[in-house]
């Protein structure tokens, strides 16, 4: 806290092992998840430095306060994620489901949400079986108009596994789903999973193990 103080009351930065110093003019932005106020008060947060950067200060409701702001966000998220020329539609299921839920992560839950979708979307939208469970479980339990598709037959899950067999399947589809994302790029994929390399290849198929 004191060496960004420093800056911005000299205007002057050192590079990290450098010894020679240079001008700066620039404007800062800078956000927090948490109340400086109290920090300040609690001798976590250096007063001098907050008053310093607390120029323009301007206070975000979280996201269940605006929800009005949710599918913006949620279209945004899906065109920044998604390819070019390739932006699958948000169904009204889901549209609804979206602006039921609480979103108690806030922004960051929500595009965690949007990732999850379209790591398991199929076609040109999404729909709510690419959402995580606990949104649908929330919509589905505290919505009275809400009907429930039809239960699905085991057939469609490849009846017949044990629940190991079947998460396992799931889980070399959703590593080839990831790995497909990253351009065949197994590090990229890994890091995006985070796990490690080595995790990641005793995971996969000996077929599947090559490339990069």
């Amino acid at each position: 806290q004191s060496k960004l103080l420093r800056a911005i009351q000299n205007k002057r930065i050192r590079k990290v092992g450098g010894t020679e110093e240079f001008d700066v003019d620039v404007r800062i932005l800078a956000a927090s998840n948490r109340s400086l106020e109290t920090m300040v008060k609690d001798g976590t947060f250096r007063e001098d430095l907050f008053y310093r950067l607390s120029v323009i200060s301007i206070d975000i409701p979280p996201l269940k306060q605006r929800m009005e702001d949710v599918l913006p966000l949620a279209q945004h998220f899906i065109e920044k994620e998604s390819e070019v020329g390739d932006v699958p539609e948000i169904d009204e299921t889901v549209r609804a489901i979206f602006q039921h839920y609480s979103w108690p992560g806030n922004v960051r839950e929500l595009q965690n949400v949007i990732q999850h979708c379209l790591t398991f979307q199929k076609g040109n939208q999404i729909t709510k079986d690419t959402l995580p469970a606990k949104l649908v479980i929330s919509y589905e339990e505290e919505d009275p108009g809400y009907t429930p598709s039809p239960a699905r037959g085991r057939d469609e899950f490849g009846g017949g596994k044990s629940l190991k067999a079947f998460l396992r399947a799931k889980e070399k589809e959703y590593l080839k789903t990831v790995i497909e994302a990253m351009g065949g790029d197994k590090v990229a994929a890994a890091k995006e999973l985070d796990i490690s390399l080595a995790t990641l290849y005793r995971k996969l198929p000996e077929e599947e193990q090559g490339v990069k």
